[in-house]
């Protein structure tokens, strides 16, 4: 037989703890219906008393206390910062894309002041960037502004 871990024990007694109280409210419950007393919908124990139950663990915190991914609280809408971009926000408030774009910008020291971390969606205007022999010509001129600003200090 294999030992078990400490996880498995937790979760086993939180498991015991909870259907003894489920059983105690379905006892409260039985003996409100004989005695003929009212009792509103939903839980009968006081969540006080029902989390004094489970070992001070209420079932959400039993949840968060698993492994993986913690859940994520949606408190703002969590899309990309640039203008007209709607995918989701992964890193530093942008979407893959546009962060990835912001990676390349810094890399290049050309990041523009308005591309700041975590910004709120939509708020940031895009940078177009110029392509094949322009890019170059923008690139080597970024690389230059970058020596001689370092060559000034």
């Amino acid at each position: 037989m294999a030992k078990k871990t400490k996880a498995q024990e937790k979760r086993e007694r939180f498991a015991a703890m909870l259907v003894g109280a489920q059983m105690l409210e379905a006892a409260v419950r039985d003996a409100a219906r004989v005695e003929g007393v009212p009792l509103p919908p939903g839980n009968v124990l006081a969540p006080e008393f029902r989390e004094a139950l489970s070992g001070g663990m209420s079932s959400a915190a039993h949840m968060a206390s698993k492994r993986g991914r913690k859940p994520v609280v949606v408190s703002a809408p969590r899309t990309c910062g640039l203008q007209g971009c709607g995918r989701e926000r992964r890193s530093k408030g942008y979407c893959p894309a546009h962060y990835q774009k912001l990676r390349l910008l810094e890399r290049t020291g050309r990041r523009p002041a308005t591309w700041v971390d975590e910004p709120t969606p939509g708020t940031v205007e895009d940078v177009v960037l110029p392509r094949g022999r322009a890019a170059s010509k923008a690139l080597a001129e970024a690389k230059a502004g970058k020596v001689k600003k370092g060559a000034r200090a």
